[in-house]
């Protein structure tokens, strides 16, 4: 044997051990079956699959020749002597079933592929007979600690195709009951939500379906339990399956009966015993885990924040379209300049208009640290904010705030030309917030940043 031939087949029984060793740590070791995955979207209850994750699912058929019932309780009376024969089935169902699960509750959606939809039992929910009709059922250990039957903390959850819906629980006084091999009572107050869709025509045995969709949410509140990761329980998914119409079964010529069959394996289920045990996965997100009054306060606190950010965003862009069109010092008439650098002209006022705006460009200059507005300067000068637009479009074809910045751009020129300060403090020293954004308007003006402003007057910093 060639030592190739030793080295792979080494390898191979590696592989092997710790195959081997997997498998025993998820089914022996932790006995779980199946991880039901947290999901942080939503998942709409209408009968529809488009929002489920296909690949979290399973899926399980009917194949058997015979019944398959546990042992220790086998099927009573007529039953009993059908689970050693064949039995006829007009076709056999294969069921889809996706899962996940949130804090509001655990969610199943069945796809069921089949042929002929029977639904005879149309007395609504609460109806013991429900189990008669196509359909569905979930049986849920609550607290994964049940033995044979079921007890307190185990459900039975059963939706039909119209859809009706009744629930289950394990009663405790029919524990040791002989003649109940699933002690269990009805008529519960428990809320749960579905949803049906279906392909096909129910109750026409002519016709050749395609079988059906049913979404359930079952509320952790239901089953008593504050869900976390890692939690742990017994589960059955089982689909209930007829063929003929009930009438049938009377007749001794055709061997049919109901074809329910189940996740487990079993066409007679609801024991416990047999159940697989399922675990939650994943984690909400924080603030998913949080109480509803403290959600209240992060969202108000939200709200309010979001309101103040779209206030000073809409106030920014209202001063920036203020200031888009701020003239460059070659649009201005030479006049201008008399206006925006504050000089005094021995000659009188060649109009009204010009005597305006050297009264405001006073006023700028007086107050060229603080932060102006337009309607400030108005008050200032005894006129009207709309005559000073006009006035200002007139003469300088610039709006009232342009034409504030127009002062102190001016003024903040003389200032960094006379070496009075450094960019930065020319720039707060006329009441410029950001020094990024007065050497930017600067340069919109002049046509050259303030630094070689400076440099071309020959004045470094």
């Amino acid at each position: 044997m060639s030592a190739m031939r030793v080295k792979w087949m080494r390898a191979s029984l590696i592989f092997f051990l710790l195959q081997t060793l997997l498998l025993y740590s998820q089914t022996e070791g932790d006995s779980v079956v199946l991880n039901i995955p947290y999901i942080s979207g939503t998942i709409v209850i209408d009968g529809k699959t488009d929002d489920w994750n296909k690949d979290d699912s399973i899926t399980f058929s009917d194949t058997a020749i015979f019944f398959h019932t546990p042992a220790e309780f086998p099927f009573e009376g007529e039953m009993e002597k059908l689970a050693a024969e064949a039995v006829s089935s007009r076709s056999r169902n294969t069921v889809h079933v996706m899962y996940c699960w949130n804090l509001s509750g655990l969610y199943f959606a069945f796809r069921v592929e089949d042929r002929h939809l029977m639904a005879e039992i149309r007395e609504g929910n609460d109806n013991p007979d429900t189990y008669l009709n196509d359909g569905v059922e979930i049986y849920i250990d609550s607290r994964n600690d049940s033995k044979a039957k079921m007890d307190m903390n185990d459900y039975q959850f059963l939706v039909d195709i119209i859809p009706n819906h009744i629930i289950f629980k394990g009663d405790r006084k029919l524990q040791d009951s002989l003649s109940f091999s699933v002690p269990k009572e009805y008529g519960l107050n428990i809320l749960i939500e579905k949803a049906v869709s279906l392909s096909g025509t129910v109750n026409d045995t002519l016709s050749d379906d395609e079988g059906f969709v049913i979404e359930v949410r079952i509320p952790f509140e239901a089953i008593g339990i504050v869900p976390e990761s890692g939690m742990k329980f017994g589960l059955d998914l089982c689909n209930n399956d007829n063929d003929y119409f009930l009438a049938d079964y009377d007749k001794p010529e055709l061997k049919a009966v109901l074809r329910p069959f189940s996740w487990t394996g079993f066409n007679n289920f609801g024991f416990p015993g047999y159940w697989k045990t399922i675990r939650l996965t994943g984690n909400p997100g924080w603030f998913e885990a949080l109480p509803a009054s403290e959600k209240k306060t992060w969202l108000s606190a939200f709200i309010v924040l979001s309101l103040i950010t779209i206030f000073i965003l809409g106030f920014l862009m209202y001063r920036m379209k203020r200031m888009k069109r701020l003239p460059t010092q070659t649009e201005l008439a030479p006049a201008g300049f008399l206006f925006i650098r504050g000089e005094k002209n021995n000659e009188p006022p060649v109009s009204m208009n010009r005597n305006l705006l050297q009264k405001a460009t006073d006023f700028i200059a007086a107050k060229s640290t603080q932060s102006l507005n337009s309607e400030e300067v108005a008050q200032n000068i005894g006129i009207t904010l709309r005559k000073l637009q006009r006035i200002t479009k007139e003469e300088m074809q610039c709006t009232p705030t342009s034409f504030i910045y127009l002062v102190k751009l001016n003024l903040a020129a003389d200032y960094l030309k006379n070496k009075r300060g450094n960019i930065s403090e020319t720039a707060y020293e006329f009441g410029f917030s950001d020094p990024s954004y007065f050497s930017k308007i600067f340069k919109k003006h002049f046509g050259v940043s303030p630094a070689e402003y400076l440099d071309k007057n020959d004045r470094p910093l």
